[in-house]
Order: C-alpha cells, then structure tokens, then sequence
C-alpha cells in the first residue's frame, strides 16, 4: 500500500496496550488501541451457517460458533480501515481508539472491583483527537490481541507486525480479576478466524483448562508466526523503559521513560497464582521460549 502501518498484537493483558501507548508518543507517529468493531473485519465475508447464533455469542461471551472466514479478506479489511484511519487523522485530525479520557493508555481497568468480583473498566471505544504534528507519511501503528492473532500467518506476510509477550503467570492472574471473555477461557475473534481454536477450547469443560490452553495457543501462534527479533517481553520495555521498542520503531530507542511492572500487582489473588503457578510448573508450553520456570516461581507467593 505505500503506508507505513506497523501492527501489534499479544496476549490480552500482556502489555500491549502500554506498548501502543509508548508508541504513540513518538513523532510523527499515532498509535490506536482496538479501534475495529467486528463488522469492519468481516466486512464483505460470504454469510455462514449459524453467522447469527455465533455473532450473539460474541456479546454474551458464550463459547463461539465459528463459521470459516477467509482470513486474506479479512487482512484485506484491515488495511481498507487503517487507509480510513489515515485519512480520518489527516481530514480531521480524529481517529477511533479505545481510550481513557481522549488518550489511549495501559491503565485500562482500575484496580476497585465491581460487585461481582471483577475490576472496575475504565476504557471506552469512540473518536480522539490527534493533536501534534505530523507529515503525509506519518507511522501508524493499530492494535489488536485476539483479532490479529486470529489472521497472525496472513497479516505478518503483508506488514510488519510486533508481538508483545509476558510472564505467563501473571498474564492468567490478570485474566482471573477482569471480566473479559479470556476470564472464561475464550478468545472470541481469535476463535471466529480460526475455528480450530473453538474447537479444541469446545471440548474443554474446565475455565481453568480452557485459559492454560489458549494461553498457550497465543504463544505458540507468536512463535511460528514471527520472526524472533519482532517478539518483545513486557518485562523487557519496562527494563528498559521504553527502549526495546527499538525492535519495530528506531526512534523507540531513544525512549526512557519510568515504568513499574504489575506482574506482582496487589489485585492478583494470591491462591490463583498459587494454583497455575503449579499447573504451569508442571507443563511443557511455548511460553519456555521466552520465560524460564524460574521467573514463574518468582511470581508464586510464600
């Protein structure tokens, strides 16, 4: 396309949405979270039997229906928006990003809790205001978790395309405390672009089976999908606050701003850590690509 378009995926709550914030503050960059609602990708897909049933699985979070989308139409929906987005940024200097308050950031839940256990959402979709320079070829960087992990092979074969990865253990702590489809053990777009995925997760009757699978899946997908140097632990950028985003973005090099990780977060129950602590210990995943057993038993409490 001529565009510079940099995508980023990961694992829900593994810091990608920080790692668009700190992208976003670069110049002459813009950086959106989860700006695409699920008619914008499927958008021209031939229907499906049972497209109904599944689309309204998709809000009630019930284990998913998939048909079979063409994940190349899908991929090429997802460039027709991002050229949308462009335009929108230059003709309005407006583009719609998840956001708290106008401003796209990692803090998406609070750490209160609503009545029924899980933290308090602090984001909304809708338009935000781009206010800072930029030229006609400005980067922009979108990101999605579960969608673009769904079409991962076709998208990293047409742009690049950052992966963002953390400590496994405190990635199922934070699912357990939300209450987003991966608390059940779902991933809802990623399992309508690969039907495969709802149905290895379809036959897992246990939330905890279903999460320790589709963890897994994320990690194994990011490995065979990516090359290793466009692979960024969460625990690295904050090291480094900021700089190992170099790896998608020279000018992220320069970044060192102060960062705190939460993978020790108070909100995490300290019984679920315990808990998948030891399943984890116990499994051969992807996840010990990029993690050792000893920074899961860092994370389990005394």
């Amino acid at each position: 396309m001529g565009e510079a378009i940099i995508f980023i995926t990961g694992l829900p709550r593994g810091g990608t949405t920080l790692t668009t914030e700190l992208l976003g503050g670069l110049a002459d960059c813009v950086a959106i979270d989860e700006p695409m609602l699920l008619d914008q990708f499927v958008r021209g897909l031939s229907p499906q039997p049972g497209r109904g049933a599944h689309l309204r699985s998709l809000v009630t979070r019930k284990p998913p229906r998939p048909p079979d989308p063409d994940p190349e139409r899908v991929v090429d929906n997802i460039f027709d928006f991002c050229h949308e987005a462009r335009e929108s940024v230059k003709a309005r200097g407006v583009v719609t990003s998840k956001n708290v308050d106008g401003i796209v950031m990692g803090k998406k839940v609070a750490d209160a809790f609503e009545p029924d256990g899980s933290r308090t959402r602090l984001v909304r979709r809708c338009e935000i205001r781009i206010d800072k320079p930029l030229s006609d070829e400005f980067t922009l960087f979108v990101k999605h978790n579960s969608a673009f992990a769904g079409v991962l092979p076709e998208l990293a074969r047409r742009a690049p395309v950052l992966g963002v990865v953390r400590n496994p253990l405190a990635i199922l702590a934070s699912w357990n405390t939300v209450s987003f489809a991966v608390s059940q053990g779902h991933a809802n777009l990623a399992e309508l672009f690969e039907p495969s995925l709802a149905r290895q997760l379809a036959r897992l009757a246990d939330v905890a089976d279903r999460q320790l699978h589709l963890l897994n899946w994320f990690f194994e997908r990011f490995v065979e999908s990516l090359p290793a140097e466009r692979i960024v632990r969460y625990e690295d950028i904050v090291s480094s606050e900021g700089a190992a985003l170099g790896v998608i973005h020279p000018a992220a090099a320069s970044l060192k701003l102060p960062l705190a990780s939460r993978n020790q977060a108070k909100v995490y129950d300290e019984a679920t850590l315990r808990a998948f602590g030891e399943r984890l210990l116990a499994t051969d995943g992807a996840y010990w690509s990029f993690y050792d057993r000893a920074d899961v038993l860092g994370l389990i409490p005394a």
